[in-house]
């Protein structure tokens, strides 16, 4: 195969020809790589308090727009979502409500996918979205003996197949899934035989899903390097870490990252290179508009 990454800098993003969008929606983890986006496409001065503004302390939505390129976190833990064939339950923290009964979480997440196309012009909707899916499929569940997967149809309709099917046809765009294997503590400790089960899952998945829109990201293959550039270095290998943390906070004076994570802006990377598209055609476009 002959696949490359084409990298952008922070130069070349802050003249976009055409208007472009890119939505992350997800946990912690794939908010790490919307704030590698975000510290790729702000200056020196307009981040050096990143993490103590809103966007840095935000959870729930979280966007930065700059010239022709605005980037979207949305809070949104799928893996949460309630099976509609569950009796209804409710959260609540001490005296406070915090989930009312029945399905509200998949009832939020479908408001806020119906909003993202709600847009009648079509150069409104993104580009890109980067949408974290939950567990499912015989790799996190194990297969039963009579060969079918009984338990877990209903986290795959309503994580993930709903949101495909839902896609708009004339939508040009990619989605990008990402399961919860992208994490630091499972990535670099599965052994080959998982990984290769792993790889042949999410090979089905994408298949069943028959959209060429979409992609599915190798979580573990992709996770493994987070162990060596974590937010506590070699102290934190293979332990629960935040990869929404900053690296060199209120000293970019030398230009160094504040994002601790060089896995997350390598995922930042693909996705600016699919909304961007052939950087040497993007860079034409530059020099066009520009005369």
């Amino acid at each position: 195969m002959n696949c490359k990454l084409e990298t952008f800098s922070h130069n070349e993003l802050q003249n976009i020809p055409k208007k472009k969008k890119i939505f992350v929606l997800g946990s912690s983890i794939l908010r790490g790589v919307f704030l590698s986006m975000v510290d790729l496409l702000l200056g020196r001065r307009e981040k050096e308090m990143l993490m103590q503004s809103v966007i840095g302390k935000c959870w729930g939505r979280a966007k930065v727009s700059k010239g022709n390129l605005e980037l979207m976190y949305q809070d949104f833990r799928s893996k949460n979502f309630e099976d509609p064939l569950d009796p209804p339950y409710t959260t609540c923290h001490n005296d406070k409500l915090a989930r009312e009964p029945g399905t509200t979480l998949i009832a939020n997440a479908t408001a806020v996918w119906e909003e993202i196309f709600h847009q009648e012009d079509e150069s409104e909707w993104p580009s890109v979205i980067y949408l974290l899916a939950g567990n499912f499929g015989r790799f996190w569940f194990g297969r039963e003996k009579s060969g079918h997967y009984p338990s877990t149809k209903p986290k795959w309709e309503n994580q993930v197949k709903w949101f495909v099917d839902n896609l708009p046809p004339t939508w040009r765009g990619t989605l990008f899934l990402n399961d919860n294997s992208f994490s630091a503590r499972k990535g670099g400790l599965a052994s080959m035989k998982d990984y290769e089960s792993y790889l042949q899952e999410i090979h089905d998945l994408s298949r069943k899903l028959n959209d060429p829109r979409v992609r599915w990201i190798d979580g573990y293959g992709i996770a493994k390097e987070m162990r060596m550039h974590s937010e506590g270095k070699e102290n934190r290998v293979a332990t629960s870490q935040h990869f929404h943390r900053a690296c060199n906070n209120g000293d970019v004076k030398n230009g160094l990252m504040i994002v601790c994570s060089n896995v997350t802006e390598m995922v930042a990377q693909l996705l600016l290179g699919h909304a961007l598209g052939p950087k040497q055609d993007f860079l034409m476009e530059q020099e066009k508009s520009k005369k």
